[in-house]
């Protein structure tokens, strides 16, 4: 329904910007607006809220909504929740709306320079991933990740150890363990997590085995 502005409701106005003849120039402009927005379809009040419930929703709120639900490997998990928890707590306090494409950059350049290639091309691709779930739950309408700058990942290590560095290396352990940790990795070419978290359940010993659970197992 249409509203219109009444004298009385100008000089309130003029009354809040310090009365005299700038003061009800600026009442009245303000009054004239706000009328303009109005016979347009316009809601002052209801614009004032919606800003106001966008300014609560923080990057930092968004992001423990999204390590809440996601799933997925314990190391991978953990290391998402370095890169967001961490790497991006500077935007944290910044409404998801009003990060740009600049503000993304600005980060990645800063993890890059501080941890590296690798650390910042994970945080692009964590900060990626979470506006895109943001934007499947309605919780934000573009990914500002999109289009910013793109960090190569330094290429992997290609080196094999020779049998004689190798051998140095075994005659070198101690009996404790982090010597048995290693000479296994040594034995089975296993990955450091998956010898590091044996679980005696995964072990018949009638057998002789070791079952690693696809959980467990990079490659499932």
């Amino acid at each position: 329904m249409p509203r219109s502005f009444s004298p009385s409701r100008i000089e309130s106005a003029q009354s809040l910007s310090g009365g005299g003849e700038v003061g009800r120039a600026q009442a009245l402009d303000k009054a004239r607006k706000l009328h303009a927005e109005v016979e347009l379809g316009g809601d002052p009040q209801g614009d004032k809220k919606e800003r106001r419930e966008k300014d609560a929703q923080i990057l930092g709120s968004l992001v423990e909504d999204y390590l809440e639900v996601k799933t997925g490997r314990p190391n991978t998990l953990r290391t998402l929740k370095g890169f967001l928890k961490t790497h991006a707590k500077p935007l944290h306090s910044i409404p998801v709306d009003k990060i740009t494409r600049k503000d993304i950059a600005a980060r990645v350049l800063a993890v890059k320079r501080s941890s590296g290639p690798t650390s910042a091309a994970g945080l692009r691709g964590a900060l990626s991933a979470l506006f895109s779930w943001g934007m499947e739950m309605g919780l934000v309408h573009e990914n500002p990740v999109v289009g910013s700058l793109k960090i190569e990942r330094q290429p992997s290590r290609d080196r094999v150890l020779s049998g004689d560095e190798l051998a140095a290396i075994w005659n070198a352990l101690g009996d404790d363990n982090f010597g048995t940790i290693v000479k296994l990795l040594i034995l089975t070419g296993c990955r450091r997590e998956e010898i590091g978290g044996m679980r005696w359940s995964e072990f018949d010993l009638d057998k002789a085995t070791w079952a690693l659970p696809t959980e467990r197992a990079k490659n499932h």
